[in-house]
């Protein structure tokens, strides 16, 4: 049994200019509704709109190491 691939929608930060992680990871088809939705309420607001360039990406997970932990040695 192979474990499906997880996606997440990412935009580009129009503060600081960085891309993003914007939703959770979720299924493909699930990940396409979330894109699809976070574009049209983009189009709706542009002017005002904190995130551009939406886009779907493969999800790669995180250790689940803190940023303030010290590095594990093995």
């Amino acid at each position: 049994m192979t474990k499906e691939p997880r996606y997440v929608v990412t935009a580009v930060n129009r503060l600081t200019g960085e891309r993003e992680a914007i939703s959770r990871p979720h299924s493909r088809w699930k990940t396409e509704e979330l894109l699809i939705r976070a574009r049209r309420d983009n189009s709706r607001h542009r002017n005002q709109a904190c995130y551009a360039l939406h886009r779907m990406e493969r999800y790669e997970g995180q250790e689940g190491t803190l940023p303030f932990a010290p590095p594990h040695e093995k």
